[in-house]
């Protein structure tokens, strides 16, 4: 019995999906490992890419950002902490869900900015439901009317 070329496909997407859900630490750290020993390599793939190809992005893209950081600097500070704690190592990105306990890749969900390294982690799903539900009164989706008092 031969398989098809999709089945195979699919076969060696599971396989690789299952290798790294069980060597993720040591495949990040050989990806790292690297990125540091060829920065310039990358960089210059990047620039030429780029040149080429151009960012894809909204031509007032950084105006976007900057307004944002501008109207909401708490959140702005609140990320930028996270990222931080993430790159140094005091945080480590979970494999699942908080909520559903789904395994796979995590959102991480501020319930009070002003607690930027205390974090909830979401998958997806959870994570919009949590921003539509009526515990973030703040976090309001354009169009509703409901009170949420």
């Amino acid at each position: 019995m031969t398989k098809s070329i999709e089945e195979k496909k699919e076969a060696s997407r599971k396989a690789s999906k299952k290798y790294w859900k069980n060597h993720r630490e040591d495949m990040l750290l050989k990806c790292r490992g690297y990125r540091n020993k060829n920065k310039e390599k990358i960089r210059d793939y990047y620039r030429k890419w780029y040149a080429e190809n151009g960012r894809n992005r909204a031509a007032n893209y950084m105006e976007i950002i900057l307004e944002y950081q501008q109207k909401y600097p708490e959140r702005a500070r609140a990320r930028h902490r996270l990222r931080y704690a993430l790159k140094k190592g005091k945080i480590k990105l979970p494999l699942k869900c908080e909520k559903c306990g789904k395994e796979g890749r995590v959102n991480a969900h501020h319930v009070n900015y002003s607690k930027a390294l205390d974090i909830q982690w979401l998958c997806y799903s959870c994570h919009k439901l949590e921003h539509i539900s009526k515990k973030n009164p703040l976090d309001k989706a354009p169009g509703k009317t409901e009170d949420y008092l």
